[in-house]
């Protein structure tokens, strides 16, 4: 089961990292066809369902919110 399991998170980080279509966190996340950091669309947290497949990945956005649970605005 562990290395099924290491696979399936290394499936879903390589899908968040390909969906967004930015740089951000410095080298961790840098992406030599996206260079620069877009706030305007990816300033937010995204959400990876796995359906039965590990193929089968669902990607939704979800607004990043404050200590205060108000959004964070851009």
């Amino acid at each position: 089961y562990e290395v099924e399991h290491i696979l399936t998170c290394a499936t879903l980080s390589a899908s968040a990292a390909l969906e967004r279509k930015e740089s951000r966190w410095g080298n961790a996340h840098q992406r030599t066809d996206f260079p620069d950091k877009d706030d305007d669309n990816w300033l937010c947290h995204l959400i990876l369902n796995k359906g039965e497949d590990n193929r089968d990945i669902q990607i939704s956005k979800k607004a990043v919110k404050g200590f205060d649970a108000a959004e964070v605005k851009k």
